[in-house]
């Protein structure tokens, strides 16, 4: 066995340099290649996800140092997005609509501890419901973080680990603005 790749090096470096040496090994490469495709994908995943770090952080670096090399990725990628436009902002478009629902069914579940529902009414359909600040100062609170509303404030939300100040709770959005409008909810005027 020793002998034999010794023999193998020899050869390597023997006819290294010979044109008709290289062209049919390049053939014979290409053919078995061809034959072996499946296990070879299979043998680079598997050598990817044990040394993924090491190669991803070489990839990196020499993505920082070459810039010929960051302008062929900026091209690529704008050829790409050049002939795939509509197809791009279907799919981001549809990614972030379900990345914003269960975002929201996150953020719910954790103010409402437990079953999501309307504090006030019982409504459970999702799309009806809202977060309510207790002391109607929202506009003003979300304004000062700067985050915005809606999906913002929900990301804002989880990045700082579900804050309990101000007391957010779930109201739908009938009980919600008629408590801004009214100060008391017309739920609770009748209880």
């Amino acid at each position: 066995m020793i002998d034999r790749i010794k023999e193998n090096r020899r050869r390597r470096i023997k006819y290294r340099d010979d044109p008709v040496y290289r062209e049919r090994c390049k053939k014979c490469r290409d053919s078995y290649r061809k034959r072996n495709r499946r296990n070879l994908l299979m043998k680079k995943r598997v050598v990817y996800s044990i040394k993924k770090n090491i190669i991803n952080a070489k990839r990196r670096l020499r993505y920082k140092e070459d810039e010929k090399l960051r302008m062929l990725c900026a091209e690529r990628a704008g050829d790409y997005y050049g002939k795939n436009k509509e197809k791009i902002i279907r799919q981001r478009g549809a990614y972030q609509q379900e990345y914003n629902k269960k975002l929201k069914l996150k953020i719910f579940s954790h103010y409402c501890k437990g079953v999501i529902k309307c504090e006030c009414c019982d409504e459970t359909e999702i799309d009806f419901l809202t977060l309510d600040h207790d002391n109607n100062d929202g506009a003003k609170h979300r304004r000062s973080l700067g985050c915005g509303s809606g999906s913002g404030f929900y990301r804002y939300l989880k990045k700082n680990n579900y804050p309990q100040k101000p007391r957010l709770s779930i109201l739908c959005f009938n009980c919600n603005m008629a408590k801004a409008h009214h100060s008391v909810c017309p739920h609770k005027r009748k209880k």
